[in-house]
């Protein structure tokens, strides 16, 4: 049973699956794939944590400049830039991790936003927020 349920399977394969008797316990693999989907989401919550705290890091650093000699204002400047694109990279992934919390809720995590199909488990372990399949990305 385990390797025709993954997962990170949705609930629409886990119905389709019983409807064709490839899973004879339904309620233990829904039980299964809540405990599954339950650790996937504490996973990306905590990620978003830490992406809101770097946030919040990277804008006091970009408030604390007072520099009055014009080298060290570049110098500052240089690193400013730096720290913008860390935080422009750490707002798309919020915003990944964010729709693949909102797919979690609607029971649409693990399949490809664009072809249905089902996201590979080890996809996800690397990428837990990817809303496609690895032919669609």
């Amino acid at each position: 049973m385990w390797d025709l349920f993954p997962a990170h399977a949705s609930p629409a394969l886990i119905r389709i699956k019983a409807e064709h008797g490839l899973i004879v316990n339904l309620s233990a693999t829904k039980e299964w794939m809540m405990t599954s989907l339950a650790l996937r989401k504490s996973q990306l919550e905590t990620r978003l944590t830490a992406l809101t705290n770097r946030l919040g890091a990277i804008e006091t650093e970009l408030q604390s400049h007072d520099e009055k000699d014009w080298e060290e204002l570049a110098t500052a400047r240089e690193g400013d830039e730096v720290l913008e694109s860390i935080g422009v990279g750490s707002q798309a992934e919020m915003r990944a991790i964010k729709a693949a919390l909102q797919r979690i809720e609607v029971g649409e995590y693990g399949a490809c936003v664009r072809c249905g199909a089902e996201i590979s488990e080890a996809r996800l372990d690397l990428l837990p927020f990817t809303p496609f399949c690895k032919d669609c990305a």
